[in-house]
């Protein structure tokens, strides 16, 4: 019997020797009562746990992606989670990975999107500005504006510059005006 070849099980192998817990209790009817109260209880934990980024999961996700716009999304999604750790650096290292995939319009824009927002979060503000006006010219939508409106709220509050002011405005009423759907990335 396989389960997808070789790399998948090099990679269950690798999760198994990094310490991942397997459970190989037989059930019997004396202690299925364990399997539902344990269960319960998982859900009862991840309903109140707070979200937290799952980088293996991630990176199995990108290397068995089926194409490369497939693999540039899964890309994306672990920049965003390398940002909420605060890993900036591999949050762009990924990035720049991704794009040199050349992925579709949406995934560019998507992977633009949290470049922004990561440069923001180091105050490189000038260099989240150059990536914004890039991207703007070619397509905007409701994430992207959210990073944006952030940037140029940013920078309007600490240069006081009605340019700043003006994008941050019209970046705000995109955003206003409903929020658009992007499976990756929220700024």
């Amino acid at each position: 019997m396989s389960f997808g070849g070789p790399l998948i099980g090099a990679a269950f192998k690798t999760l198994k020797l990094q310490g991942f817990p397997a459970d190989n209790r037989v059930m019997t009817t004396d202690n299925t009562h364990d399997l539902v109260g344990t269960l319960n209880k998982r859900a009862q934990e991840a309903a109140t746990a707070t979200r937290q980024p799952d980088y293996r999961a991630r990176a199995l996700e990108a290397a068995f992606a089926q194409g490369s716009e497939d693999r540039a999304w899964a890309c994306v999604r672990l920049a965003a989670d390398l940002r909420a750790d605060n890993e900036n650096a591999a949050a762009l290292s990924v990035l720049d990975d991704a794009w040199l995939l050349g992925p579709s319009e949406e995934a560019e824009r998507a992977i633009y999107t949290v470049a922004i927002a990561v440069h923001c979060d180091l105050g490189s503000h000038p260099t989240a500005e150059v990536i914004e006006r890039e991207q703007a010219a070619r397509s905007v939508d409701g994430h992207f504006a959210r990073a944006a409106a952030r940037l140029y709220a940013e920078l309007a509050r600490s240069t006081g510059d009605d340019e700043h002011s003006e994008r941050r405005q019209h970046y705000s009423e995109m955003v206003s005006e409903g929020p658009e759907t992007n499976p990756a990335v929220a700024a």
